[in-house]
């Protein structure tokens, strides 16, 4: 009922009871019983985990994702401040979910206080879930100096996209030398350095989106001239269509490419 219905709990039972799958199992539910059902399910955390897990492939690329819960209660132990993607601080709590990529669905979950946004976090989530040999991907704020060596220690694969300001990131020959792949109707320039920290750097340029982003700087100091300048323009320059990316995973570019591209598909699916 739930699923095909988006019904509220009230009306769960009506739907459930009049439909086949009640007399499928024999079930017969109520506005009462509803919820004593739900917390048995939610208590059943081993039950629960084999369940998801049971869809996750060695061969799996995964996906993280923490989705910021609001809420009002004081007396739950998730509920903790927290910063949320929105760049305000409340309560809150988090649902971790990792999402296969093959499958195309999420394998997992696990509610977390809401203050909770380290690599610990889903390190032990996937040791619970008895995931041995997976490659993250996640966003920009999972990057750390502390994450990274967290992930490198449990002997993690990783693909993480770093800031374009950040240090590791150098953006000489880069679309000068003869390296480029041809992604949809894009060509995509790359360049791969070794960092001393055991992880390699992935950097790339996509000409089309370099182009776009120059035309929507330069209309923004026409329409915001107090806000953007010529000056900072010729400074951002160089980065403009990049993208980084540190991995542990000595591969083709063009396969590290492609797999973070993947996440902003994942993404839709998370909101």
């Amino acid at each position: 009922a739930r699923l095909c219905r988006q019904a509220p709990i009230k009306r769960m039972g009506d739907y459930t009871n009049r439909s086949w799958l009640s007399k499928e199992l024999d079930l017969q539910l109520s506005t009462k019983s509803i919820p004593v059902l739900l917390q048995k399910i939610g208590a059943h955390q081993t039950a629960r985990t084999e369940y998801l897990t049971s869809f996750v492939s060695k061969q799996d690329y995964l996906l993280i994702d923490c989705t910021d819960i609001k809420t009002s209660a004081s007396d739950s132990m998730l509920s903790k401040a927290g910063y949320s993607s929105d760049m305000s601080w409340g309560q809150q709590s988090s649902l971790l979910y990792l999402y296969s990529r093959n499958l195309q669905q999420p394998v997992y979950y696990r509610l977390l206080p809401g203050n909770i946004r380290d690599v610990k976090a889903f390190s032990l989530s996937l040791k619970e879930a008895q995931i041995e040999d997976a490659t993250i991907i996640a966003d920009k704020g999972f990057f750390s100096e502390d994450n990274i060596a967290q992930l490198i220690g449990d002997n993690l694969s990783f693909v993480i996209p770093l800031k374009r300001s950040h240090s590791l990131v150098d953006y000489k020959e880069l679309g000068t030398n003869k390296d480029y792949f041809k992604r949809h109707n894009s060509y995509v320039w790359f360049k791969k350095t070794r960092s001393d920290r055991g992880f390699y750097v992935y950097l790339f340029l996509n000409t089309d989106l370099k182009v776009q982003e120059e035309k929507d700087y330069l209309s923004r100091i026409e329409s915001h001239p107090d806000e953007y300048s010529y000056d900072e323009f010729a400074k951002k320059s160089d980065s403009f269509g990049t993208l980084a990316i540190a991995s542990n995973l000595d591969s083709e570019p063009a396969q590290i490419y492609e797999l973070y591209k993947t996440r902003l598909d994942i993404e839709q699916t998370f909101d």
